[in-house]
């Protein structure tokens, strides 16, 4: 495909606009101001998840056991002040302070159902692990890395119990909003682990019976939806680097062409990663990534045409993104055959139409410009500056970050 791509002109700056080239526009601010409020943002693939192990010590009785990674916790949700602050391992009032707040939380929210009612929980213990401690292996999950010094990973536990009525059939679990992503495990002679998203109410698991597997249909379903929300809202370090692509031109077809190329590569390498076929360590992939960010950036601010090995440049980066999808996308590691054909599959839709989605977005806000003999001075250029400027700032913090 890069043999292929034609490049294609965009329209030259206006001839009125030589001073420009002499000193720095005041839109230049505008992208410093992007950068800041997007620079806090480094950590685009977080691997932790909340895990939830469900067993039944007897017929009347569930026992459901929830390891929690604080470091996956949403920022944004409502434990963000509850769980920032000191070190808990260093302080033991903020240790008791997180575990007595979130054991509260979980009570509050009632995650547990029962035949589609509310199931009431009785916690039965709730403790801060020490640091680096992991729960059973959990169907699906990312290996964990040896531990290393100060690594300081902060990982609560708590143990419920729910009563079973006899004719309770099924059970499910929705993973609390504050909490992130799910893991949920049904555990027995055949584990059966589920993936949830935050908020999302998982399918209901029988009780009696070992749950059958999901249908083809809905494994598709349930993977576009992951793709897109892998890009909007959860992807920004991909949604710059599409950005990159639109600054540089936004006509149509030479657009569709960087994105089709960008998203042949990185289903490539997600495929051989996920297949275990290749890999490389979160390490260089994620500081690459940033670097890829770079480059965009700066590229759009020193010229405003495509050159002849752009696509190669781009599939390069495809590669790479792709390899990032994988870290991130522990879910399919848990299928097998079929269904992960169909998974990666869905997945790969999802993630071009948020995409597609990115540029449709950039094209209400800005697009309507692209012909202004303004446009590339206080559009372009402090955006640009912005994208590259948080690029680079992302790759210091993932090289230090390991």
């Amino acid at each position: 495909m890069a043999q292929s791509f034609t490049p294609f002109r965009s329209k030259p700056e206006h001839k009125g606009n030589h001073g420009a080239r002499h000193r720095v526009p005041p839109g230049m601010l505008l992208g410093l101001l992007l950068s800041i409020l997007l620079i806090p943002e480094a950590a685009a693939h977080p691997s932790g998840f909340t895990q939830v192990d469900v067993s039944f010590p007897a017929h009347n009785l569930a026992s459901i056991e929830v390891g929690i990674d604080l470091r996956a916790v949403p920022r944004h949700g409502p434990l963000r002040e509850l769980i920032s602050g000191p070190d808990p391992h260093q302080d033991p009032a903020t240790a008791e302070r997180i575990v007595r707040g979130v054991g509260a939380y979980l009570l509050a929210v009632s995650p547990l159902r029962l035949d589609d009612e509310v199931a009431p929980l009785n916690q039965v213990a709730g403790r801060l692990l020490p640091p680096n401690a992991r729960m059973a292996k959990v169907m699906g999950a990312p290996e964990h890395k040896e531990p290393r010094a100060g690594d300081g990973g902060r990982v609560l536990y708590f143990r419920f119990e729910a009563a079973l009525p006899a004719q309770a059939s099924w059970l499910s679990w929705q993973a609390p909003e504050g909490l992130g992503k799910a893991a949920v495990t049904l555990r027995g002679d055949s584990p059966y682990t589920t993936w949830l998203r935050a908020g999302q109410l998982g399918d209901p698991l029988p009780l009696r019976t070992p749950p059958a597997p999901p249908s083809a249909a809905r494994i598709l379903a349930i993977f576009i939806g992951q793709g897109f929300t892998h890009i909007l809202p959860s992807g920004l370090d991909h949604v710059l680097f599409v950005l990159g692509l639109f600054l540089l031109t936004a006509r149509i077809r030479p657009l569709l062409w960087q994105v089709s190329t960008f998203t042949l590569a990185h289903c490539i390498t997600l495929a051989l990663a996920t297949l275990g076929l290749f890999s490389l360590p979160a390490a260089w992939v994620e500081p690459l990534i940033a670097v890829s960010i770079v480059y965009v950036g700066v590229e759009d601010l020193f010229t405003d045409k495509l050159s002849p090995w752009r696509a190669s440049i781009i599939f390069a980066f495809g590669l790479l993104h792709g390899l990032g999808f994988a870290s991130a996308l522990s879910d399919l590691q848990s299928l097998r055959g079929s269904s992960l054909i169909v998974a990666m599959v869905g997945f790969n839709v999802g993630v071009e139409a948020g995409q597609i989605a990115v540029l449709a977005i950039a094209f209400a806000l800005v697009g309507w410009f692209r012909e202004r003999p303004w446009y590339r001075r206080l559009l372009v250029r402090p955006l640009a500056l912005g994208i590259a400027a948080t690029g680079a700032v992302w790759t210091v913090q993932r090289i230090i970050e390991g």
